[in-house]
């Protein structure tokens, strides 16, 4: 279903409240209207700044997104590690993480995933940023 699909991510909404955006385009620039509304989906992880960084294909079917989420603080600081997983028709896949999202703090202040891959096993690799109070360190999730 995603074989020939050009799929894009990022975030739209406001300075205060972003959301997860996702677009799928044809092999010919046109937006594919079997995925989401008219080839578009968004995703809430919660009320503040949702931005979708990072998209892999799993299995050919499930599209993984990665991203930052200030949900839980709603403060825009103290960002987290945020993933979605969709089937191939743009819905959240309600079989990962908590109604198809995955929030992970990886460390005590703002942090942020930016790169994934997927292991020919099947594993999810998410890389990113943590920030320990001085500098940015590196940090990988495999789920």
């Amino acid at each position: 279903p995603n074989v020939g699909k050009i799929v894009v991510v990022g975030h739209t909404g406001s300075l205060i409240d972003a959301n997860f955006a996702l677009a799928r385009y044809d092999t010919n620039g046109t937006l594919d209207a079997t995925f989401g509304t008219n080839g578009l989906q968004t995703t809430s992880f919660g009320h503040g700044i949702d931005a979708a960084y990072a998209v892999a294909i799993q299995g050919g079917d499930k599209i993984v997104v990665a991203g930052i989420t200030d949900s839980v603080s709603g403060t825009g600081v103290n960002n987290d590690f945020a993933l979605a997983r969709y089937d191939a028709g743009g819905a959240l896949d309600n079989t990962f993480g908590s109604a198809g999202k995955v929030i992970t703090p990886v460390g005590a202040a703002d942090e942020g995933a930016f790169a994934i891959g997927i292991q020919t096993s099947g594993k999810i690799v998410v890389a990113g940023v943590v920030f320990n109070g001085n500098n940015n360190d590196f940090a990988l999730e495999v789920l």
